[in-house]
């Protein structure tokens, strides 16, 4: 009876976690999932910086706003623990966040 509590709880939980992540997460997640690599790019003649997760830039020239997003949705998910620092700015997914990213749905995101 304890653990069927348990997995009650567990579940309802689980499912809080994965089901509160924003549309940004969700898209970080996604287009890494099958390397799980997320990358922080920082440059001379980029403003601020973006977010590049597997083969996918979020990135517009015109909007420092939209970069942003995906800056602090990086940071939500290290603080989740489906990602985590490797080195400088190299970003990993954690086994979480391999099962999460994976969850997403990643062949409906296009190859380039």
């Amino acid at each position: 009876m304890l653990w069927d509590i348990f997995k009650v709880v567990f579940v309802g939980i689980f499912r809080v976690i994965f089901n509160t992540l924003t549309k940004e997460e969700k898209e970080i997640l996604k287009y890494c999932s099958e390397r799980g690599e997320i990358l922080w790019m920082q440059g001379d003649t980029i403003h601020g910086g973006f977010v590049r997760s597997g083969k996918h830039d979020f990135y517009k020239p015109e909007d420092r706003e939209y970069a942003a997003r995906y800056k602090s949705a990086l940071k939500k998910l290290c603080n989740r623990g489906l990602v985590e620092r490797n080195r400088g700015d190299l970003y990993q997914l954690t086994g979480r966040g391999f099962k999460s990213a994976r969850s997403r749905s990643p062949l409906d995101v296009k190859k380039k």
